[in-house]
């Protein structure tokens, strides 16, 4: 006998596969600023889902992709950035410019050193991801270093001098690799080595 039990609302579908961003901001307690940035990192885009619960005006993460970040080891890096923050604020609240002082030399730092290995394992995956960095460097190196685009001169210098030695470094590169690889003219004649009962004729084996 079937019985006529319904599911329960709320258990399954949209409601279970997606979330908002506040709700994604609560499960991995990070402050917006930390959540953009550690999207952009990741590659976590939001979703569209066709039924939104939440309300129209609401930005949806799939669950996968939350729990997917929450194992992040750059969480705990935004963690202590934002410890070591409140710190200097209460040391500056009390008037300790020399304790402040102090706090900000020793702001924890952190590498993206592994994020990159992860997403470019090899050289070659390095050269293909190059063209949305080499586009943003080229767009900062035509910009105008004006005061009211709040575009600092010395980033755009740095841009421009970048975008330049890009191609040095691509043929000093090229150039490496072809002189690493030795040359099949300058390697000695092997011998051939005969099979016993293998026949060759006209080039091919019999």
């Amino acid at each position: 006998m079937v019985s006529n039990l319904r599911r329960k609302k709320g258990s399954s579908g949209s409601a279970v596969l997606f979330c908002t961003r506040n709700q994604a901001l609560a499960r991995l307690q990070l402050r917006l600023p930390e959540f953009r940035r550690l999207c952009v990192l990741k590659g976590v885009h939001p979703r569209e889902p066709r039924r939104k619960l939440a309300g129209q005006n609401k930005t949806y993460y799939h669950v996968k992709d939350i729990a997917f970040l929450s194992h992040e080891p750059l969480l705990a890096a935004f963690r202590a950035q934002r410890a070591h923050a409140r710190k200097v604020r209460r040391a500056q609240a009390k008037a300790h410019a020399a304790g402040a002082a102090r706090l900000e030399a020793a702001a924890p730092r952190y590498t993206l050193d592994a994020l990159v290995r992860e997403r470019s394992p090899t050289f070659a995956d390095a050269l293909r991801d190059l063209n949305d960095p080499l586009t943003l460097l080229s767009l900062f190196a035509v910009l105008p270093a004006e005061r009211a685009h709040r575009i600092p001169a010395d980033r755009v210098h740095a841009a421009r001098r970048r975008v330049t030695r890009v191609p040095q470094r691509r043929t000093s590169r090229a150039l490496t690799c072809s002189a690493a690889a030795p040359s099949l003219r300058s390697l000695p004649p092997q011998p051939v080595r005969r099979v016993p009962g293998l026949r060759v004729a006209h080039g091919r084996a019999a």
